[in-house]
């Protein structure tokens, strides 16, 4: 059920202190109300006492500015609010019509002892609204967003003494900007159903905003009295503030988002996962490296490998599968051959099947897989358990030249064709995005691979040591299916 915006509840008005500070933290709320009527409006101002009737104006002039993003206000509401500055030292309302607006809210770190509060920031396009504004970590806002102008909105001078210090405001800064400049429709939601604390890094790969932790002070105190607001903060506080996150997350199950950069938290606002590529991707050959885990399923996984013909390729196996890595092995060694692909022998590195942390652990000591570089280093995942996928997409996650393929099954066009594309999918500053490798046909010695019967293969097993029958050998069937010689 919705919650009455708190300037609808005059009774609630004790003084113009604790009205303004209210006001604060219910921004949005009459932004997205949608029962309001000019007589009501009219009727609560005249019942005001003079001391709380300015910020109760102020209040209703900002809200009206959100809710112009993705809904006119009526003419009634302009005339009736029009005269009333929005912000402190600024334009009256009426002035900013036609502009378009967002806002976002961040908790302030209040000294010992003092009552926790909340501070507004608010964005539009153009240049800052307060000429020659200097605030701890402008400059890295200003940098990501340009064409942005953003103003701060904070509690009165008696309860907050200057700008606060610290660069906390700066994800709710990011975020405003975010629903400014794509999708304005999402400004009412983002102000009134969010919080958000974290400062900015850029990052020196590609240019995207990391996150990092703040000094949480006594911010979660604010949990108890924002209602069913979501909290987004930097996925590092949870090691930089482990017990209060850990408190935080147990008394209030399903409200703390900690998130790594500023795309995460966008696409957790908007409620948007992966994206799709709807390019096809060329099938690069000869990449410079190439990661693989083992599992029975070897068709697509010796098909990726004699697609790319990497330089340098790398399998992880675990001790459970080792009677199957050397049937890999084999069928790689038979392969090239016969296509004459003159490549270095694979590097094969144990891996744990059982324990992610590890697993994580001894994938990250491979340098290309933490390093950035010129060229993207490939991973199939079509092959291993899921703890070790899991593993290889944590460290993508991390990586941008990091990119993963992956084939489910045996699929089809919608024509009945066989599909021999691979999945892809790669994270784009921090969005994961999944499109396919366009699947181009290769040849070595004159032999044409046939890709369907090497990808269609079921998992090869190793022979039972004490089996009495004479089993087809499962190296020479996987190459008969690709149309290979065996010898």
């Amino acid at each position: 059920m919705s919650t009455v915006p708190f300037v609808l509840q005059p009774q609630q008005f004790t003084d113009a202190l604790s009205a303004t500070e209210a006001f604060l933290s219910d921004l949005g709320q009459f932004a997205l109300w949608p029962k309001t009527e000019i007589s009501s409006l009219q009727e609560i101002h005249g019942a005001l006492s003079a001391e709380v009737r300015p910020s109760w104006l102020t209040a209703i002039a900002r809200e009206l500015l959100l809710r112009a993003a993705w809904s006119e206000p009526s003419e009634g509401m302009w005339t009736l609010f029009g005269d009333v500055p929005p912000f402190e030292n600024g334009l009256p309302l009426a002035n900013y019509r036609g502009q378009r607006w967002s806002a976002a809210m961040f908790p302030l770190d209040m000294p010992t002892g003092a009552n926790p509060a909340v501070g507004q920031v608010w964005a539009t396009l153009g240049q800052d609204l307060v000429p020659g504004l200097t605030l701890d970590g402008a400059a890295e806002v200003r940098t990501a967003f340009p064409s942005v102008g953003f103003r701060l909105v904070l509690p009165p001078p008696s309860r907050v003494a200057g700008i606060p210090a610290g660069r906390s405001w700066q994800l709710a800064a990011a975020l405003a900007a975010r629903a400014l400049i794509e999708i304005p429709a999402h400004s009412g939601s983002l102000a009134a159903h969010w919080i958000f604390t974290g400062c900015i890094t850029h990052s020196v790969r590609d240019g995207s905003l990391l996150l990092s932790p703040v000094a949480l002070g006594n911010k979660f105190e604010l949990f108890d009295c924002l209602g069913q607001r979501q909290w987004g903060i930097a996925a590092d506080q949870l090691i930089a503030s482990p017990t209060e996150t850990k408190e935080a997350a147990v008394a209030h199950p399903g409200k703390l988002w900690p998130v790594p950069d500023v795309e995460a938290a966008w696409r957790t606002v908007i409620r948007q996962g992966t994206v799709s590529d709807p390019e096809e991707t060329d099938w690069p050959v000869g990449v410079r490296e190439m990661h693989t885990f083992v599992s029975p399923a070897l068709g697509p996984c010796l098909a990726s490998i004699l697609h790319f013909q990497p330089q340098r390729l790398i399998i992880w196996c675990s001790k459970e599968m080792e009677a199957t890595l050397r049937l890999l092995l084999t069928s790689i060694e038979k392969s090239r051959a016969a296509l004459g692909q003159c490549l270095p022998p694979p590097c094969v590195i144990p891996l744990t099947a059982t324990s992610l942390v590890e697993a994580e652990t001894c994938l990250a000591e491979q340098r290309s897989l933490v390093s950035f570089s010129a060229s993207p280093v490939y991973f199939n995942l079509t092959n291993g358990n899921l703890l070790q996928r899991l593993a290889a997409y944590t460290l993508a996650q991390r990586n941008p030249d990091i990119w993963m393929i992956y084939r489910e099954g045996s699929p089809r066009l919608n024509d009945g064709v066989p599909d021999l594309r691979f999945d892809l999918l790669r994270f784009r500053s921090g969005q994961p995005t999944s499109g396919k490798l366009k699947h181009a046909q290769i040849a070595g010695n004159g032999i044409t691979l046939n890709w369907k019967g090497l990808m269609d293969t079921m998992p090869l097993k190793q022979p039972p040591a004490n089996s009495r029958t004479i089993e087809p050998d499962p190296v020479h069937e996987l190459l008969k299916r690709a149309g290979l010689p065996f010898s």
